[in-house]
């Protein structure tokens, strides 16, 4: 055997040891990307990896669900709020005469109006309130956003002399665009109470007057 011969062999078996090199390469990777295929069919990859890996890539992701926001009861609606303080400073003992004094309510009753004979049965000295001069069975009146029972038989309207006035934290008044939550009586507005809670201790109210001649004392 010459050295011709020599170089020859060990020129194909080098080539021998790539081949197989390369064969058990690719039976690696033929593994690796699809395990437990022996036919050689491509597996399609997995939706919540492929999710993953388009987070990781900083890809948008819409997430939908079934619950609808409802614009309408969160859009801004006219509201008059009276404090406690407020209403103490303003010196009267009727609730309703400090209401009367919030503009869209200037047309409510007070008891002066339903004081005398010219009152009809059932409603003298009664004080109700009529939102936009629109009907008192139209102004939903509220004691802590609860309904209560009509002062007037055959109607909607409510004695605000009922609610004591020390007793009231504040009240609300809402106009336009809510009988469609509250119904048919609101169609001019609602006037909510809200009560004082953990009340403690008396409360006294006092008042005096003098004519400006200095009698009827």
């Amino acid at each position: 055997m010459n050295q011709s011969t020599s170089r020859l062999r060990a020129g194909v078996a080098r080539s021998a040891v790539v081949v197989a090199a390369l064969m058990a390469s690719a039976a690696a990777t033929a593994q690796t990307a699809a395990p437990g295929n022996s036919d050689n069919i491509p597996i399609p990859a997995d939706p919540a990896a492929q999710t993953a890996e388009d987070a990781s890539n900083g890809d948008e992701i819409v997430v939908t669900g079934t619950r609808i926001r409802r614009p309408d009861f969160e859009s801004p609606s006219p509201v008059v709020s009276v404090s406690a303080a407020a209403i103490q400073q303003a010196g009267s003992t009727n609730l309703t005469d400090i209401i009367a004094q919030v503009p869209a309510l200037q047309g409510s009753t007070t008891s002066a109006d339903t004081a005398g004979s010219g009152v009809g049965i059932g409603a003298s000295g009664l004080n109700v309130l009529n939102l936009r001069n629109l009907g008192t069975d139209r102004t939903l009146v509220l004691i802590d956003g609860r309904r209560q029972v009509a002062s007037v038989p055959g109607s909607q309207a409510i004695d605000i002399g009922t609610i004591p006035s020390d007793l009231v934290e504040r009240f609300d008044v809402l106009t336009g665009g809510v009988s469609a939550v509250y119904g048919a009586d609101a169609v001019t507005g609602v006037v909510n109470f809200v009560l004082k809670r953990n009340f403690e201790g008396i409360t006294a109210r006092a008042q005096a007057g003098i004519s400006e001649y200095g009698d009827a004392g």
